[in-house]
Parts: structure tokens; sequence; C-alpha cells
């Protein structure tokens, strides 16, 4: 598909170039569906909007209580990788009070 909108974005230009891409890439999310590869949200689906006081207290750790931490300290902790790749020491907010 790179060769394919390499040669249409120069022969036809970008915005052709990308409208092709983009049929192309509903044809195949739909092939996927249908062979029950991968479902896709109803559009009419009630979604939960983050609201900002959601956002802040998801950055700030939560103590034993469940109310947030007053006072954090950062502390390494092992983290798995996804990809198959090595674990990895990565610095986490934890709670110090």
């Amino acid at each position: 598909m790179e060769r394919e909108y390499a040669r249409r974005k120069r022969e036809e230009g970008k915005a052709n170039a990308d409208a092709w891409l983009q049929r192309e890439a509903h044809a195949f999310v739909t092939r996927l569906v249908d062979q029950g590869i991968c479902t896709i949200p109803a559009p009419n689906e009630n979604r939960q909007v983050a609201t900002s006081s959601s956002r802040s207290s998801e950055k700030t750790p939560l103590g034993k209580d469940g109310k947030p931490c007053k006072r954090t300290r950062m502390e390494n902790r092992n983290v798995a990788n996804v990809s198959g790749g090595p674990m990895m020491m990565v610095l986490v907010p934890v709670c110090a009070d």
C-alpha cells in the first residue's frame, strides 16, 4: 500500500491519495469485522468522558484509604514490556503518607 500511496500522491496529488487511503483502510476494517476478527463500537454507544477532576486524581496516587496522597515519592519498579521485550525499570509515583 505504501508504494501505491506514493504513486497516487505523485500522480494525483496528496488529497486524492489520502482519500484513497481512507477508503482502503475502511474496506480493510470492514473485512476484519465481517470475518469476526475485530469489532467496532457502535457510534451511539455512551462513552465515558474524562473530566478534569478525574484526570487530576489519575495523576495523584491513591492511599490505602482510597483518597489522593498528600505526599508522594518516586520509586523504581520493574515494568513488563507488552511488546515482548525485556522488563524495564521505570520511575512511578507512590504514596509517602
